[in-house]
Parts: structure tokens; sequence; C-alpha cells
């Protein structure tokens, strides 16, 4: 069945939504990279799988797409269909040891546990370990690549952290 991929042929909150991400993605250029140099001079991969450090998920078909996203982030995608009752997907996700923040929401997750959470349709697993400094930029065109101007530091609580942001 062929699926539609141009946002603007869904319907208005779906397009508001996409909107919303890209512009965060947009956002996370200063972070996306200085994590590509560390990757250039280090070796070390942006996205990584989780199950590289936590090889017995492997196996758990549930948890196998969790992946790090950088030094500081891990994302845990949504797989599962959403329930046409509550209106929510309903996700099984792992949360490595330590602990770990919702980066839209803050809410904290101990880590080293396994969750049964509920994503509405604006919302997307994205995780932020503690002490995490992410650099968001702030230019006002959105197709505007250069370095931006001015930066949004996040700063997640829990531990003290440095973060070398690259830009040449």
């Amino acid at each position: 069945k062929y699926y539609k991929r141009e946002p603007w042929r869904w319907d208005i909150k779906t397009v508001g939504i996409v909107k919303d991400y890209c512009r965060m993605r947009h956002r996370l250029i200063p972070y996306l990279y200085a994590e590509g140099y560390k990757y250039s001079s280090s070796g070390m991969p942006l996205v990584q799988p989780l199950y590289y450090k936590y090889p017995d998920i492997y196996d758990e078909p549930t948890y196998r797409n969790e992946y790090y996203f950088g030094t500081e982030l891990m994302v845990a995608p949504i797989t599962t269909k959403k329930d046409a009752i509550i209106s929510r997907s309903i996700e099984r996700i792992f949360i490595p040891e330590g602990m770990w923040y919702d980066f839209k929401t803050g809410k904290k997750f101990p880590g080293n546990k396994r969750y049964v959470t509920f994503y509405k349709d604006e919302d997307y697993p994205v995780f932020a370990k503690a002490g995490s400094i992410i650099t968001l930029g702030d230019n006002e065109n959105i197709n505007d690549t250069t370095p931006p101007k001015n930066l949004e530091i996040q700063i997640f609580p829990g531990r003290s952290n440095t973060y070398n942001l690259y830009e040449d």
C-alpha cells in the first residue's frame, strides 16, 4: 500500500508536529556538528545501538531498536501502532544505567530498568543522561546552516559534566 510521505498531504495536526520536529532537528545542528567532529577524530559513531553496551537486549526485539545519539542523548523509537481507544502508542523501553531525563518534558527516569510508556502523537522518546549539556542553535531562517549567532544551552541536572562544542 502506498504511504504518502509528504507532510503537507496529511492532516493539519500532523503537519504541525512534523514542522516542530524539523525545527528541532535544525536547532540541533551545533550538537550534531560537534558530535560529527568527535566521530571524525575518534571513530566513535554518532548513532550507536544500545545493545553494543547491553548485549543481553540484542535478542529482545522490544528493545533492540534503541540507540545512543551522540554522547549525551539516547533514543527509544516508537515502533508500535497507536492504540485507538486511548489514542496513545504504548511502548516498552529500556533505560540504561544512570539517571536519564525525557528531553522534552524533563521527567526523570532511573536507569537500568524497563518501563512501559504512553506517547501522544506529538511526543517522541528522547532522553538526556544526567549532567548532559545540549547545545541548540537559534538561527531565525530555518534554511540557514551557518554557525548560529545565538545558542541555547540545555543543562540537565544530576552530575557535573563538561561538553566541548566544536565549530570551525
